[in-house]
């Protein structure tokens, strides 16, 4: 069982936003503010809206509202039990138009016109799933499909290095093991999407908490 079946089953809502507040509506409304922000960044790169995938989708925040835009959306995740919930709440919204799958399974066989994913890269501890994860993201892409990928790019300073050194026990919640955001060096990544012929169309809030990178096949 992974560390996130754990939390899907725990709080759920709190793992994926930890600024939700115990609020469920907030949670909510939150995913639907992302959704129609993705589409604002993207929506004129776009060539179709067909087919859309979340890489990192949890209980569907973000997946269930971008449906609207899209016939198909898929989600894929690491935990089954986020799954599970993305499934009811499909079910509850009326959403037929969605699909998930596991990490593990084969999501990248379908196409898609615009791949998303956000705050998922910056839990990844291991660099070589990143990147083999950028590779198979880059390989599902329609051509000329859009990519829209977020990353925490601060600089590593000595606050940082000495809390991923201190035992678990004495951490916050929000930085125990799994949920721990992992920062990364926006030129490597840059590097890493040049190496899968992701071309830089645009990039919000570099070297931040928030650097999202729009890219195009």
């Amino acid at each position: 069982m992974t560390i996130w079946n754990t939390f899907a089953k725990t709080n759920p809502y709190y793992y994926i936003d930890t600024n939700y507040k115990g609020s469920e509506p907030r949670f909510w409304q939150n995913g639907i503010k992302q959704s129609s922000l993705i589409m604002e960044y993207v929506g004129s790169n776009l060539q179709q809206k067909r087919f859309v995938l979340e890489f990192g989708c949890g209980v569907g925040r973000v997946l269930l509202p971008m449906a609207n835009n899209f016939e198909q959306a898929i989600g894929v995740d690491i935990s089954s039990e986020m799954l599970k919930l993305l499934a009811q709440q499909a079910l509850k919204q009326n959403k037929n138009n969605i699909e998930s799958y596991s990490i593990t399974e084969n999501w990248h066989q379908h196409k898609f016109d615009l791949v998303y994913s956000i705050l998922t890269f910056q839990h990844i501890k291991d660099y070589h799933i990143i990147e083999s994860s950028i590779q198979q993201i880059a390989d599902c892409l329609n051509k000329k499909g859009i990519a829209y990928l977020h990353f925490d790019t601060r600089r590593t300073n000595w606050r940082y290095k000495l809390k991923n050194r201190l035992p678990n026990w004495l951490l916050p919640k929000n930085n125990q093991p799994g949920i721990r955001r992992i920062r990364r060096d926006r030129k490597d990544l840059v590097k890493l999407f040049k190496k899968n012929k992701l071309k830089l169309i645009k990039e919000l809030n570099p070297n931040s908490a928030h650097n999202f990178f729009i890219l195009k096949k």
